[in-house]
């Protein structure tokens, strides 16, 4: 491609990995390189760990039973530990993440996760250098034991070629009926019906979703009735500054190199 790109001057990659790039090629011709980290990548990879805790911790039931309050008011300073009575909670250490998909995001979220002491398994189509993630604990296994394993299933992929759900009734079937699934990827990766189906019949714990099959959801939604789902309107990359800031970093980028420059931000050497 750089061959064929004699007047080329600059390449920016959207991402801070230059594994897609020949750099020893752009040397040679000059070309200059910038991959640029995305903040709102961050703001995604938290956002699969605050669906989680949701999850894990019951939050909202928890919030609900606190704004209802109780019988009668309590005494000042004398403690009663749960009072409303919630059950069902856990933790997030100890159990496994499934990482469909293990890109930038799946790797941020790993590494967060493994900080709360979870065990991750992750699952792509490439495969990946065993070398690179050994220290980390992470192991690569088949996208179907993957979904058999896992109490946390979080979807980093890109829509599929034909548009078909990622997860569908075999891949809900597959799953623990203990399990948790996050979407915060895109919408048609998760058959809805099916996974209202299986939230209800009890084949899965439950859901939470920044992602859906349409947006916004619409008055009387199914899903948006279940306790058990947790959902968030399509805002897990952060607020719309962050991406203006990208965009801001990147002009300025093609700014320079227009201009015989290096690139400010994010520069390759």
């Amino acid at each position: 491609m750089l061959a064929r790109a004699p007047r080329l001057k600059f390449i920016q990659r959207i991402g801070a990995s230059s594994h897609p790039i020949d750099l020893q090629a752009t040397r040679e011709r000059g070309i200059a390189v910038s991959c640029l980290p995305r903040p709102t990548l961050v703001h995604v990879a938290e956002h699969a760990m605050l669906l989680m805790l949701a999850l894990s911790r019951r939050l909202l039931d928890c919030d609900r039973a606190v704004r209802a309050g109780g019988p009668a008011v309590g005494v000042p300073g004398k403690e009663y530990y749960n009072w409303a009575n919630i059950g069902g909670l856990s933790l997030l250490a100890g159990r496994t993440l499934g990482i469909a998909g293990y890109g930038e995001i799946g790797q941020l979220l790993a590494r967060r996760a493994s900080g709360f002491g979870m065990r991750i398994i992750c699952a792509d189509r490439k495969t990946l250098d065993p070398t690179q993630h050994a220290d980390a604990g992470i192991q690569q296994v088949p996208f179907t034991d993957l979904l058999r394993s896992a109490d946390f299933v979080s979807v980093h992929v890109p829509p599929l070629p034909d548009g078909r759900p990622l997860i569908g009734v075999s891949e809900l079937a597959s799953m623990k009926p203990t399990a948790f699934l996050i979407n915060i990827a895109r919408g048609l990766l998760v058959d809805e019906d099916h996974l209202y189906d299986a939230l209800v019949e009890g084949r899965i714990a439950g859901a939470g979703l920044d992602v859906h099959t349409r947006e916004p959801r619409g008055p009387g939604d199914r899903l948006a009735s279940l306790a058990n789902v947790v959902l968030t309107p399509h805002m897990a990359g952060g607020s719309r500054r962050g991406v203006l800031d990208e965009m801001t970093a990147i002009f300025a980028n093609i700014g320079d190199a227009l201009a015989g420059h290096a690139p400010r931000h994010a520069r390759v050497a």
